[in-house]
């Protein structure tokens, strides 16, 4: 069993995060408790794999370009070598994924967005075998604890919420390129 899916530690994670973050809990179901935290820290690690090129891939989904180039400015100095993948809305996650070998080790994805809205890419990530296993990051300025429950009872690995500023978005790259295991 690979450590990263142990349910050990997966708790201790949470537990360090939560109380590193002094967290709150937002939602409770099926009596697991999970939690919104700052936007520094995550709550679970995950181990990624490589792409059969050997690149480590994010595929990061929104609808808004400014944000999708900050996302793009930020990732490229801190990692050169990470390969990123944009998308405007969930429906061009799921072409870009289908028409590819090679899978992204995360995907982050905005809730609001056109045509298919980041819960709807989840719903249809997690509902394909060939993509369920690939961890989603919900990364959006939507936080209603009915939201954030919903897309964490569907599959979210996480859900973070975007902060208005270049040091808090370079802090969660650089959070998330640590947590996923993607620097070289």
């Amino acid at each position: 069993m690979n450590s990263a899916h142990d349910p050990q530690t997966k708790n201790a994670a949470l537990r360090a995060a939560f109380d590193l973050a002094e967290g709150i809990a937002v939602v409770t179901s099926n009596g697991k408790s999970f939690f919104l935290v700052p936007v520094i820290l995550f709550c679970k690690s995950i181990v990624s794999l490589l792409d059969n090129t050997g690149a480590m891939t994010i595929l990061y989904a929104d609808d808004d370009n400014d944000d999708r180039d900050l996302f793009a400015e930020i990732l490229s100095a801190l990692a050169p070598d990470l390969k990123l993948i944009t998308s405007k809305d969930g429906a061009g996650v799921i072409s870009a994924l289908e028409a590819t070998d090679s899978l992204p080790q995360v995907i982050v994805l905005d809730m609001n967005m056109p045509l298919m809205t980041g819960l709807d890419c989840l719903i249809e990530l997690k509902r394909r075998t060939r993509f369920a296993g690939i961890p989603v990051v919900i990364f959006s300025t939507s936080g209603p604890r009915e939201t954030v429950g919903t897309a964490l009872e569907n599959g979210a690995d996480e859900y973070y919420l975007k902060a208005n500023s270049y040091e808090a978005l370079e802090t969660f790259i650089s959070n998330l390129i640590m947590r996923y295991n993607l620097s070289a």
